[in-house]
Order: C-alpha cells, then sequence, then structure tokens
C-alpha cells in the first residue's frame, strides 16, 4: 500500500481503519503496567526500603532465565522469573504489589 499510495495515505489508513477501531487510545494513555516503579513509588511514600534481589538461572554455562525477589525492609513479598533482569523485577513487583493490597 505504501509503494502504491504514499505515506500519507498508507498513515491515514492504518490510524483510521486499524487503530482506532481496535485501540482505545484514550484508555491506553491511562494504563500504567510499569509495576516496579508502582512499588517503588508506594514504598518511597511509605518510607519503606525497597531491595530486588536478582539471579541468574544458568544452565549448561548459559543463561536460560532470571529470578527477582521484591523485598521490603528485609521482608520478603514477592518473587518474578523473566527472561531479562528488567522482566523478572517487574514480575516480581506485581506479585509484591497483590500481595500488600
Amino acid at each position: 500500500m505504501y509503494v502504491d499510495k504514499g505515506y500519507k495515505r498508507t498513515k491515514f489508513f492504518i490510524l483510521n481503519q486499524i487503530v482506532k477501531k481496535f485501540f482505545d487510545i484514550e484508555k491506553l494513555e491511562y494504563i500504567d503496567d510499569n509495576y516496579k516503579s508502582q512499588l517503588l513509588e508506594l514504598c518511597q511514600k511509605q518510607k519503606f526500603t525497597l531491595v530486588f534481589e536478582t539471579t541468574e538461572n544458568k544452565q549448561d554455562n548459559r543463561i536460560i532465565s532470571f529470578t527477582s525477589k521484591a523485598i521490603i525492609d528485609n521482608i520478603f513479598q514477592g518473587e518474578g522469573i523473566g527472561n531479562s533482569k528488567k522482566e523478572a523485577e517487574q514480575n516480581a513487583a506485581l506479585i509484591a504489589l497483590q500481595n500488600l493490597m
């Protein structure tokens, strides 16, 4: 389509025929799925200490995953596993938030 119609028409088509039909852009603006940030803000408000302990899971000298533990004021709150440190910490933060709520 881009080759035949050009950039402007392709952009118009994608935005109006695909994005606007299947996604509520205004609703997406308010979704916050950064759980680590949410947990950090909560801990800062309550003056708690937040620590993430992340370890590598190896098999045959290859890193296959990461495991992260969310610890608030020396109390274990949640554990997450992911393919990256960031993903593992996000998953641990989500579990910790669920445990705290």
